[in-house]
Parts: structure tokens; sequence; C-alpha cells
């Protein structure tokens, strides 16, 4: 089982139930999963290739989920 479908099996039990909260932001799992999709499409157009690696390193914030 991999990370993103966990994301995806959450928006579907509980799409409006909350995913993200940090002080006042807010994010459902129906969101996190879009925004899940979206960053995955970006890296893909990018060159990324299935398999690869991708890593951050920032503060814990939600701006960078």
């Amino acid at each position: 089982m991999s990370l993103t479908s966990v994301v995806r099996r959450a928006a579907q039990v509980n799409a409006w139930g909350p995913a993200v909260i940090d002080g006042p932001v807010r994010m459902s799992w129906s969101a996190f999963a879009d925004r899940i999709s979206r960053v995955a499409g970006g890296l893909v157009a990018l060159g990324l290739l299935p398999g690869e690696r991708v890593a951050i390193v920032a503060v814990n914030h939600a701006s960078f989920l």
C-alpha cells in the first residue's frame, strides 16, 4: 500500500473530513488528494519518472504538504 493510496482511500471514505489542521489552515481529504494529484502531475511534467525519489527539506507547515 502506498502513501497516495491511503490518501485516496481517505478521500473516498470521508471527502470533507479534516486531513490537515495547521493553526487557521484547514484542508479536507478531498482537497488534499487533489493537491497531491496536481503536484504529482507537475513532477511528471518536469521529467520525473516512476520509481524516482523526491525529497524536501522544510519546516513543519501545511504549505509544504
